[in-house]
């Protein structure tokens, strides 16, 4: 797989849109930045967009803080074929809930991108591994070197890195294997135990086959006799059920009179309890018919008041109406007249406070006058600021000189005392002069370094007083600052409350003035609407209006107390027209309630004669039913005897139909006993085929023994080669798989020997820089391997490792390495952050930690 171009939204560091990254005409290159700028986060992009993977420990933690989605696509060269995956993540939108996963494959053949993405996440995962011929797993083994795991396999014990070279060769599928046919083993060796142990249950069932026929002869003979007599005992029941069945229709005959007698009873109750009520009522209309004259002259006098309480009732009507138009009326005139007041008052609020406006005029005018000698004050300080700050220039001028003088005495008096130091080391066996290289006694050379220890004591006098002098004109220079940084916010200050008063004043000159004019024009309004107040020449149709409706009111002549007294006499005389009312309905319903107490007493006679007859015919069936108890209790006991008959026979015939399964289970039994016999003779077969695999797919002598016998001597020639390289073939790499025991006997090992000048020695006692080189030897050899292995060409190389432990000869001998290799892959990419390693380079990709993400340069 080689990347093409890369492009990232809001991912880990990379915040934003960030610009597409290409790697086209990209060979070797370093990636490079500060710690944390988002180097390693760079490749995480790239694991992610293939694989979903990459070092965050959950799928929305690759989205860049605070943002809502994550986006990257990947463009990638995989055997001349341009692919395209763009995968994206969505946080959640509500707490609990789980975010959302897109991704997309495109072809890119003639650049023209074709959707070859699969119907589900999943699918589309799969169809990547396919044409990669790799998953996430073996891409970190081997095109990947992640930073803390180049010595994942050199620092495991020997007995342990067959182990480790088996977990990255990805043979732990044999263990699975292995594990799957010790199972089936298991499985077998219990089927056979199974198989055993039913066909010994089974010979020992078939030892009762004499004894079960002899019960079946048995059981079919009880059986035939038992049908004799049920047949036997069934007809004298039906003869007894028949006799039974005509008692009962006689009894339910009685039942139903029983019944009927209870319904008579309760019609007699209801025709009595309605002769009472029609007596009653009787009663009630002839007590009223004797009050018929007193009932007529009330009613009477109750109409002629309901006639005046309607008449009443009519003009009070028209008086609410005409009152109901009168209100609006008086409401609009009100109004009208309040509106007028309130105008009249706020003209009159106005007025007054125009007026005082207008007589702060003179006041304001004086205040500006004062104002402008304000104006002439500050030009005056302005002037003496910039004096002072023309003198600032002045000291800060000559405080550059003297800070270049006082370089050049503090360079003078340094070159001197390495002068004196050279003489001073010089020693009484020196001849010649340090400095010059001139032929010197004892004495010429004491003479000289008196005459620079001189020479340094007047320089260190000049460098101390340019010092003082330079520390006095600091002084001066800050205090000057000081005091231009207070007058000029002073006089800022100042300026600006100078402007704010004059705009203030200006504007209270120009408001006065106005309004003394306006004050004026108020005067004349409040005038006229003083006059229509006087006047009531306001709202001249709304009074008019209501000068007619107060007209009709007067008109209508409605007499209060007249009305009181009519409704008081209506109330008490109320009470008749129920009376007339009752009295009505008495005159009409009297014959019709004595009709009907002449029908409620002929029906009750009616109903007594039925019930005697009733009673004739129960009494009759009573005696007849007297020898009913007989017949229930013979035929209960035949009942019995039937049933008890009945249930021999079913459980005969149960009886008959077990035996009869049973023989039917000892036949099947024997046809079972031989196929389990078969049976038991190919589980053992299964035993010993599975047992041979658990063999074959274990450890020791096994299938993976043998790869990675196979493996070892790849491994070894490839890193003893790049070892080699390194070490400019100082030092050189082998393997041993066994080793003598201090008993003489062999053990299985994996001992990594490295030999140099000083002899073979085994890895562990090496360590820094050299131990570094022989892990990154193996584990580009690994990388090598695992990629060939699994049929997929190793054509990008990725280092992310630490190169901190290597002196300058071991980074050299890295860049050489690099170098070495740089033709076995189209791009090699190494993050680091020596100075030395990434200037060796010919590409370097930067990468810049800025405030608004990580951004991505080419240099």
């Amino acid at each position: 797989m080689i990347p093409v171009k890369l492009k990232i939204k809001n991912f880990m560091c990379y915040r934003g849109e960030i610009p597409p990254f290409s790697f086209n005409g990209i060979h070797t290159a370093c990636i490079c930045g500060q710690n944390g700028a988002g180097k390693s986060a760079l490749i995480d992009a790239i694991t992610w967009a293939l694989w979903g993977k990459s070092r965050a420990k959950s799928d929305d933690d690759v989205i860049s803080l605070n943002e809502q989605e994550a986006e990257v696509s990947l463009d990638f060269e995989i055997s001349g074929e341009l692919y395209q995956v763009i995968r994206q993540r969505q946080r959640p939108k509500k707490a609990g809930a789980n975010g959302q996963s897109l991704l997309s494959l495109f072809s890119l053949q003639d650049e023209k991108p074709r959707n070859i993405t699969g119907d589900t996440l999943t699918q589309t995962e799969k169809k990547i591994i396919s044409i990669l011929h790799m998953d996430y797993d073996t891409f970190i083994n081997s095109a990947f070197l992640r930073q803390g795991h180049a010595n994942q396999f050199t620092q495991q014990p020997p007995g342990k890195r067959k182990e480790v070279l088996a977990n990255i060769l990805g043979l732990e599928i044999y263990d699975q294997l292995e594990d799957l046919a010790r199972q089936a083993v298991r499985e077998a060796e219990a089927k056979n135990l199974q198989i055993e142990q039913s066909i010994e249950d089974g010979k020992e069932s078939l030892k009762s086959r004499p004894e079960l026929e002899e019960a079946l002869n048995h059981t079919r003979k009880d059986l035939a006799e038992g049908e004799g007599k049920l047949k036997i005992q069934l007809a004298e029941l039906e003869i007894m059920r028949h006799k039974k069945h005509s008692f009962d229709t006689k009894q339910n005959a009685c039942r139903q009179l029983d019944n009927d007698l209870k319904d008579i009873s309760k019609d007699q109750s209801r025709w009595i309890q309605t002769l009472q009520e029609i007596k009653q009522r009787i009663s009630t209309f002839e007590t009223l018919s004797a009050q018929k004259e007193a009932i007529f002259k009330g009613f009477q006098e109750y109409s002629a008041c309901q006639s005046l309480y309607d008449k009443h009732n009519r003009i009070l009507a028209k008086l609410r109406q005409l009152e109901n138009t009168k209100k609006p009326l008086e409401d609009a005139v009100y109004k009208e007249e309040n509106n007028l007041k309130n105008t009249l008052g706020k003209y009159q609020e106005r007025l007054k406070f125009r007026q005082d406006t207008a007589q702060t005029l003179g006041i304001l005018e004086k205040e500006k006058t004062q104002s402008d000698q304000l104006k002439t004050r500050l030009e005056t300080e302005e002037a003496e600021l910039k004096i002072q700050q023309n003198k600032l220039l002045n000291l800060q001028s000559s405080l550059a000189r003297l800070e270049t003088e006082h370089a050049v005495a503090v360079k003078e008096v340094n070159a001197l005392e390495e002068k004196l130091n050279l003489l001073a080391e010089a020693g009484e066996n020196r001849c010649n002069c340090p400095l010059c290289e001139t032929e010197l006694g004892q004495d010429k050379l004491k003479l000289v370094f008196g005459k620079y220890k001189t020479e340094q004591d007047t320089q260190k006098n000049l460098q101390a007083d340019l010092q003082e002098k330079l520390s006095q004109m600091q002084s001066d220079i800050q205090a000057l600052l000081k005091y231009i940084e207070t007058e000029t916010n002073r006089l800022s200050h100042s300026h600006k409350q100078y402007e704010r008063q004059i705009s203030l004043l200006d504007k209270g000159i120009a408001e006065a003035k106005e309004a003394e004019i306006k004050a004026a024009e108020g005067r004349n309004l409040i005038a006229g609407i003083e006059k229509q107040l006087n006047e009531r020449s306001y709202a001249a149709a709304e009074q008019a209006s209501l000068a007619v409706v107060e007209k009709e009111i007067q008109g209508l002549n409605f007499d209060n107390a007249e009305y009181t007294r009519n409704q008081q006499n209506l109330a008490d005389l109320t009470p008749f027209e129920e009376k007339k009312r009752k009295l009505d309905e008495a005159l009409n319903r009297l014959p019709l309630e004595n009709d009907s107490l002449k029908k409620a007493s002929s029906a009750l006679a009616e109903l007594t004669a039925r019930r005697d007859n009733k009673l004739n015919e129960q009494q009759t069936l009573l005696k007849e039913l007297a020898e009913l108890p007989v017949l229930e209790k013979e035929l209960g006991e035949a009942e019995t005897e039937y049933k008890s008959l009945s249930q021999r026979q079913d459980d005969l015939r149960q009886q008959l139909g077990s035996l009869s399964q049973k023989a039917e289970q000892i036949n099947e039994l024997e046809k079972k006993l031989k196929k389990q016999a078969q049976e038991k003779d190919q589980t053992t077969q299964e035993i010993n085929y599975f047992g041979k695999l658990v063999r074959a797919f274990g450890k020791k002598d096994g299938i993976q023994t043998m790869l990675i016998e196979d493996t070892l001597p790849e491994l070894e020639n490839g890193a003893d080669l790049l070892l080699s390289r390194m070490t400019d073939g100082r030092m050189h790499l082998s393997i041993e798989t066994q080793r003598s025991t201090k008993k003489g006997d062999q053990t299985e090992t994996l001992d990594i020997n490295i030999s140099d000048e000083l002899g073979t020695r085994n890895y562990e006692t090496f360590s820094g820089g050299e131990a570094f080189r022989i892990d990154f030897a193996i584990r580009i050899a690994l990388s090598h391997l695992l990629a060939n292995r699994l049929g997929a060409p190793l054509r990008t190389l990725i280092i992310d490792e630490g190169f901190g432990t290597q002196d300058t000869t071991g980074i050299e001998r890295l860049k050489e390495a690099i170098n070495s290799i740089q033709n076995e892959f189209d791009k090699i990419l190494v993050i680091t952050h020596i100075d030395d390693l990434k200037d060796s380079f010919p590409t370097r990709i930067e990468i810049d930690k800025t405030p608004s993400g990580s951004a991505i340069r080419l240099n």
